[in-house]
């Protein structure tokens, strides 16, 4: 089964439909109060200010109002209260083009002192990051001590960080011809394995002209199709090098090839739940990805991968842990269905 095109590619088309489903998403998103929780990103970093709006203060937000046409496309927040702490920032942006309205989220801000950066980007906040920007509001109570916010109209200040590709790609291939001519080569399956991982992280891949981005992305939409089914496989196999690698497609997958991944994912957590608690040391820290899965909006498919790992945390005490951080996402979503359905 092919996965539906790469939202990603074809860079006139995609901006156009972004524009588009930006707003309707933005819509959406203000009617529906969908909050969107945003983690820093390193290759956000520094957010040298070039943009200063005005500034003002209400009892538990700052209020940013920028000039004409001005778009903010990262910020950086530095917190020294509560100290060493997690805080979550809810943000709201408000775009100048009058019938935008308006995009809100969290950020989440590590009170130590030093500057956590984000982009403002849809694919990470849900804020149509080529648009001018009216109001742009953090709620910030008046008991967090901070220590600088800046904002910048730049993409990305690192262009050191290199897109590996078409490089990476053409090995990726070489390699994916040496597990097809060799099937029963693990050292061949390993070194594929090793080469797509490689693929996974962000990088400088559009020339500054947006975000950084997964190095995937950059790749024909059939080709990576290929990987990622390959890879699919392997986890079905109880490769575990391959469910690793596999985990982190899934989370930085988007649009409707996230959908169809998280859709997969849903089969392995359901088939093969040893597997998943084996490895869930290291996959945990993709659990909002790899539990994002159309399926669990069922209630009966939910309550299905409940019984399944309460009765793994019953019988297995090794495994008790891991199966109630996953039973407790499980009855989130839960909660979710029901209160969408009232």
């Amino acid at each position: 089964m092919a996965m539906t095109r790469h939202p990603h590619n074809d860079a006139g088309k995609a901006t156009t439909l972004l524009i588009v489903l930006s707003l309707a998403l933005c819509v959406i998103a203000s009617t529906e109060a969908q909050e969107k929780m945003v983690l820093p990103d390193d290759l956000a970093c520094p957010a040298t200010a070039n943009l200063f709006p005005e500034k003002s203060r209400d009892p538990d937000f700052i209020r940013y109002v920028f000039p004409n046409n001005a778009i903010p496309r990262r910020v950086s927040i530095a917190l020294v209260q509560p100290e060493g702490k997690e805080v979550p920032i809810r943000f709201s942006w408000i775009g100048a083009i009058r019938g935008w309205g308006e995009c809100s989220g969290y950020f989440v801000v590590k009170g130590d002192g030093n500057p956590n950066c984000f982009f403002l980007d849809y694919q990470w906040t849900g804020i149509p990051g080529n648009i001018p920007c009216k109001e742009f509001n953090l709620r910030i109570p008046e008991d967090i001590g901070v220590k600088e916010i800046a904002f910048s109209s730049l993409p990305s200040e690192k262009p050191e960080v290199l897109c590996p590709m078409p490089e990476l790609a053409q090995e990726i291939t070489n390699a994916f011809v040496d597990c097809q001519l060799n099937p029963e080569d693990e050292s061949k399956s390993l070194i594929l394995i090793q080469l797509l991982e490689k693929a996974t992280p962000k990088y400088d891949c559009r020339g500054g002209g947006s975000v950084p981005v997964p190095a995937w992305w950059l790749v024909d939409n059939q080709i990576t199709d290929d990987w990622v089914h390959w890879l699919y496989r392997k986890a079905l196999e109880k490769n575990t090098s391959a469910l690793r690698v596999y985990v982190k497609f899934v989370d930085t997958s988007s649009g409707y090839v996230a959908e169809y991944m998280h859709d997969q994912f849903w089969v392995i957590l359901h088939d093969l739940p040893f597997f998943i608690l084996d490895n869930w040391a290291y996959i945990k820290e993709y659990k909002e990805s790899i539990l994002a899965s159309r399926e669990l909006q069922s209630p009966a498919n939910n309550i299905e991968m409940i019984n399944i790992y309460s009765d793994i945390a019953r019988k297995e005490p090794r495994f008790k842990s891991a199966c109630d951080e996953i039973i407790s996402i499980l009855n989130g979503k839960s909660q979710d269905v029901i209160t969408h359905n009232l």
